[in-house]
């Protein structure tokens, strides 16, 4: 082989490793490029998804009405002023008699279990 032919081979085939080695060099750096793209990218997901959740987030407020209360004293009065007149009229019957007798000592037992 003529050694001008042998050189001219040898420098082709050092300037073909020289180009594959800068599109090595150039893919790394691209893939290096997308993949901190890609990092951006979830990073501005993940700061976006954040924000969502935080923003969806509801305050719970628990309200709790007082419920009123009602003395024995105030309502028995009233009751027996109430059935007292519904007797006397001869409105009531003697199962009512028993009825209001039966619900007044429920309510008396019930009032006095929630104070």
């Amino acid at each position: 082989m003529h050694p001008l032919l042998s050189q001219q081979r040898a420098h082709d085939h050092i300037r073909r490793l020289q180009d594959e080695a800068h599109a090595e060099q150039q893919s790394a750096i691209a893939q290096q490029n997308i993949s901190a793209q890609h990092d951006a990218t979830l990073d501005r997901l993940y700061r976006f998804l954040r924000q969502i959740n935080v923003s969806s987030r509801h305050t719970a407020v628990e309200m709790k009405v007082a419920e009123p209360q009602l003395m024995v004293v105030e309502i028995k009065p009233a009751l027996v002023a109430t059935f007292s007149t519904l007797h006397a009229e001869g409105i009531v019957s003697a199962f009512d008699e028993k009825f209001i007798e039966h619900f007044t000592q429920t309510l008396e037992r019930e009032l006095t279990h929630h104070t």
